[in-house]
């Protein structure tokens, strides 16, 4: 397969944009009487995952490689921005994503070929408060929910619940419940649901009308990502230079690599292709796309 996504020729923008960027190199200049970037294959949207893509065919195609995007700056949703607009510089707010979690192979190993530090904070204390309560651990809170259905000698009430509706037989089943607190009633009880409510950071979960199972399948996949650790305590880890790091990593090792990025104008299929014909002996690649 020649081309990626889509194939034809679009407009190219009539002037290069600026990079948003310090660390984003300029962008490729067109000759004045070119109106088309000629590429084999085109990615569209640079986001995390059109970067990442880039990024993984980059060593194989090189300069018929283009990565287009239409906003102003690569990266899509995950970007820093300065606290304030005295503080230029730094520090940054992550807006997006802020951190990895110790159990993300994928990021963690990304990381590591992009030269990304990752930084550990060390966790002093966790102070949780519920029916009246103050502790430091979720387990303590057994003494204010004494109709628990755990094992009280294992521990990690917490993760016991999640087990149960994760893993209970009762999971074939979830179809025929309206919302995860029908579920959740049904499988851990009144009193598992209150405790969940009441110990975990997103309580939001165990408040709105969720669909049971579109969570439980969500829970999977974090779990199957590493970004729920069996342990129940994962390691947050914090890139430095912020989430954003990723971006300009990914962006300047495909550039290295001879792709050319492409940004701050829409593009679109031109209606100025070659006509189709039918002469192609079938199975014959294609021709290089113009773009």
């Amino acid at each position: 397969m020649s081309h990626l996504l889509l194939g034809g020729e679009v407009d190219a923008p009539a002037a290069v944009a600026p990079a948003p960027a310090e660390l984003s190199q300029p962008q490729p200049a067109l000759a004045a009487d070119d109106t088309t970037a000629h590429c084999a294959i085109a990615i569209i949207g640079g986001g995390v995952a059109g970067l990442h893509t880039a990024l993984r065919l980059a060593e194989r195609f090189g300069p018929r490689l283009c990565l287009f995007e239409q906003d102003a700056c690569l990266g899509g949703r995950v970007s820093d921005i300065p606290a304030s607009d005295e503080q230029a510089a730094g520090p940054f707010v992550q807006l997006g994503a802020r951190r990895i979690m110790e159990g993300q192979s994928v990021l963690t190993q990304l990381a590591e070929e992009l030269g990304i530090p990752l930084q550990k904070p060390e966790m002093l204390e966790e102070l949780g408060f519920t029916r009246g309560m103050y502790a430091t651990n979720n387990d303590e809170f057994i003494r204010v929910f004494p109709g628990l259905d755990v094992d009280r000698s294992r521990g990690g009430y917490e993760i016991q619940l999640y087990e149960k509706l994760l893993r209970g037989p009762e999971r074939r089943h979830v179809d025929d419940y309206p919302n995860l607190r029908a579920y959740a009633e049904k499988v851990i009880g009144a009193e598992g649901c209150a405790f969940l409510h009441g110990t975990y950071r997103f309580r939001a979960d165990h408040e709105y009308d969720l669909s049971a199972k579109a969570y439980l399948d969500y829970l999977d996949e974090e779990n199957d990502a590493g970004a729920i650790c069996p342990s129940g305590h994962c390691q947050s880890l914090y890139p430095v230079g912020g989430m954003s790091a990723y971006t300009r990593g990914m962006e300047q090792r495909v550039r290295d690599l001879g792709c050319s990025c492409i940004w701050a104008r829409p593009c679109s299929p031109s209606t100025n292709r070659p006509p189709a014909t039918s002469s192609r002996r079938r199975g014959a690649p294609s021709p290089p796309a113009r773009w």
